[in-house]
């Protein structure tokens, strides 16, 4: 074979390759090579519903990384790249990019993929007989060092594996590892184990496997420690590293509303589903147990110490399923008290300028004391002021908790009078806010309600519409509340009486139903949904 080849601006190393290619797919990977190759990929990964094809060319893969701040002359070194999925966040981020793969196909697919690309080089064969690389600031394993068995033939392979990869890492640099957790809730629930496909694997050892096997958290911080790798900071995608939308960590874990409205699909077979995975997942919060049964780990880990230069977001949400024009993530620093909204893509700009004019619209309705101060980083990025205190949906829950029904009810009727401005009545009369011309802001949930010393204050605004009504802002938010309460205020107040005392009519309740399916065609693409998951058996 020759020692190297070019594909547009990428170069491919093929000096320590020796002809052994363990691992593929199969004949699929050749349809996704000619596809990129033709520049199809869009049009393979919409029109088919196999894993493999949405797993390689998914840009949701990219939620798992598009998040870390690399330095600009950073170095990386992305080992078991693949067909190239997450080395584009790599590319755009870092000044030098080298991908080390064992597959010259999945390599040639990398290669087509970014081939507009100067920053990257592929090195072809076995990360045990390259040599020559120089250091790098930064070193990923993404779903890769669960096979290091397989390929570091050795007494203690994952220790020398990572041995390995610390040869290329600059003192103070970062490994990044990307992995599940054999231990994972979605394993008690029923999934078969993502590498065996045997049920219930990984939480018995893996008793018969061999070559693979993942580490629940405790065994993954020992095993880095003992590599001499012991300052970790560990993040926890949701709902797993291969498709995440949201990045939890230690310092911001997931509260009962990020999970209540997350939706639990699986791409790669069929599964069992023995239980509820949302009241189950809540539970663990509740119980401060979800780090432990997390489905899956994203650990940066370093020498002692040097990990506390990287400023980092605390939790990071990549809204599911978003058309580009209105793709926006969310990140939270634990640092300087505020929330960013980034435009994930060009064309999302406008989106995000609309949010601040959204801002003075709700300054002049509501008053500045009352909505959350907004302003501009640069053309991808606002921030807006971060409100730690209860919010209105806390409040009601507390309420409930305190005086049962008639509690939730008066927070709901505070709502209506303040925030809805003017009280609907059972004849269905809306005073103060039905005028014309008039945005109604369809955001206007409880949960993005703050309270602050006594008062309330609006902080998410993303949403204003002018063919809206009073009565479908109140339904929607109170709707979306209604998700997030416990399953026993659920089981004592009903949504549809809720609604009926705010003059809210059945045919309304229908006929609002079909606004907001209007409202989430137009704001979101479910085709990853509709193609690409699996059945949930129930048993």
């Amino acid at each position: 074979m020759e020692k190297s080849k070019q594909i547009g601006r990428v170069m491919l190393d093929f000096s320590a390759y020796t002809g052994s290619d363990k691992y593929s797919d199969g004949p699929v990977e050749d349809e996704i090579l000619a596809a990129v190759r033709e520049g199809r990929s869009e049009e393979l990964l919409r029109r088919d519903n196999r894993w493999p094809i949405f797993y390689h060319l998914s840009p949701l893969r990219e939620n798992l990384l598009n998040w870390l701040p690399l330095q600009k002359e950073a170095r990386v070194l992305e080992i078991g790249s693949g067909c190239g999925s997450v080395t584009g966040v790599l590319l755009r981020h870092a000044a030098e990019v080298h991908c080390v793969e064992i597959s010259p196909r999945r390599a040639e697919i990398a290669a087509y993929r970014h081939q507009k690309s100067d920053n990257l080089t592929i090195h072809v064969g076995n990360l045990n007989d390259i040599e020559g690389l120089g250091q790098f600031d930064y070193v990923t394993l993404i779903g890769v060092l669960e096979y290091a068995a397989s390929f570091t033939h050795t007494a203690r392979p994952y220790h020398d594996f990572i041995a390995s990869c610390r040869r290329f890492l600059k003192p103070g640099g970062t490994l990044i590892i990307a992995i599940e957790n054999r231990l994972g809730l979605k394993y008690f629930g029923g999934a078969a184990e993502d590498h065996s496909g045997i049920r219930f694997d990984g939480i018995m050892d893996y008793p018969t496997t061999r070559g693979v096997r993942t580490f629940a958290r405790k065994e993954l911080g020992d095993l880095l420690s003992e590599c001499g790798l012991s300052d970790m900071k560990w993040y926890y995608p949701w709902p797993d590293y291969k498709i995440p939308h949201d990045i939890y960590s230690d310092e911001g874990l997931p509260v009962y509303a990020d999970i209540a409205f997350s939706l639990y699909p699986t791409f790669d077979h069929d599964r069992l589903l023995l239980f509820d995975e949302k009241r189950a997942t809540c539970s663990l919060i509740r119980a401060g147990l979800f780090a432990e049964l997390a489905n899956s780990f994203l650990v940066l880990a370093s020498d002692a110490g040097d990990n506390d230069q990287l400023e980092l977001p605390i939790k990071v949400h990549n809204p599911e399923c978003r058309r580009p024009e209105y793709d926006i993530r969310t990140e939270l620093f634990g640092s300087d008290h505020a929330v960013y909204k980034k435009a994930v893509t060009a064309a999302a700009r406008p989106h995000l300028a609309r949010m601040l004019e959204n801002e003075q619209i709700l300054v002049g309705i509501y008053g500045r004391e009352h909505v959350a101060r907004s302003w501009r980083i640069d053309e991808d990025t606002i921030a807006t002021e971060y409100l730690s205190s209860q919010s209105l949906n806390d409040l009601a829950i507390q309420a409930w908790r305190e005086n049962g029904v008639e509690g939730t009810a008066a927070v709901i009727d505070f709502f209506c009078r303040n925030l809805v401005r003017g009280k609907m009545n059972s004849s269905g009369a809306v005073p103060d806010i039905a005028s014309a011309g008039r945005r109604f802001n369809i955001d206007l949930s409880l949960q993005n309600i703050a309270i602050r010393d006594g008062n309330f204050v609006i902080y998410d605004y993303e949403w204003l519409a002018s063919n809206m009504s009073a009565k479908y802002c109140f339904l929607r938010s109170i709707n979306a509340a209604y998700n997030t309460w416990p399953h026993e205020m659920q089981q004592e107040i009903s949504l549809n009486k809720i609604a009926h005392a705010a003059g809210i009519t059945d045919e309304q309740i229908s006929q609002y139903s079909k606004n907001e399916k209007r409202f989430t065609d137009m704001l979101l693409d479910w085709y990853p949904y509709k193609q690409y998951a699996r059945k949930m058996i129930q048993l």
